[in-house]
């Protein structure tokens, strides 16, 4: 992989040296990181890498196991990511810290999951379950990973993919969109 100014001024950088192939790539907000997936062509392929957009082309690696991990998402605060994994038979939701991913593993789903999107704000994990209905995992507060809470919000079987906007949600439906705002936990129902 090689990244150029987008001005397209000086010369390219070469950013990985991997002998494998890239499927997905995303950058953290500060720029500072690649998240990257390998080819999936065979057992233990897909694994989940990091790499410094800053010069140093050493791969860190996240999920790397003889299962498939598809699918990385970096939080907001660039703390933790979330991913896909087959490693308990089904494909999976679960978290690692960042960038030092040793550190802790943790299994969100259960049942079957995909599609991890973080909120704006980084207090809730978004992915579709093995029922194809939307969960929203809330992450408790504090320095160690948890989940407090798993809502079932709904049935997203006719939806395509998912991006998060400040306290909405949006997914795409061919050329159509659907907004699901999220409402202060805070606010008393109305009566």
């Amino acid at each position: 992989m090689w990244a150029r100014a987008a001005d397209g001024g000086g010369a390219e950088r070469r950013l990985t040296h991997s002998h494998r192939a890239i499927q997905e790539v995303s950058w953290s907000k500060d720029g500072k990181w690649l998240l990257v997936r390998t080819e999936t062509g065979a057992a233990g392929n897909g694994d989940v890498l990091a790499v410094s957009a800053l010069g140093d082309t050493a791969t860190v690696p996240i999920a790397g196991t003889p299962a498939t991990e598809l699918q990385p998402a970096l939080s907001p605060n660039g703390k933790l990511v979330a991913y896909l994994s087959n490693e308990a038979g089904l494909n999976e939701v679960f978290v690692r810290p960042f960038p030092n991913a040793d550190a802790g593993h943790w299994q969100v789903s259960n049942g079957g999951g995909g599609s991890p999107v973080w909120s704006a704000d980084g207090k809730e994990l978004y992915f579709l379950n093995g029922s194809n209905r939307l969960i929203a995992a809330e992450i408790g507060p504090g320095p160690a990973f948890s989940v407090t809470k798993l809502e079932r919000l709904f049935d997203a079987t006719a939806l395509d993919t998912w991006a998060t906007t400040g306290r909405s949600m949006r997914r795409a439906m061919g050329s159509s969109c659907i907004s699901v705002p999220r409402a202060p936990r805070s606010r008393p129902p109305r009566s």
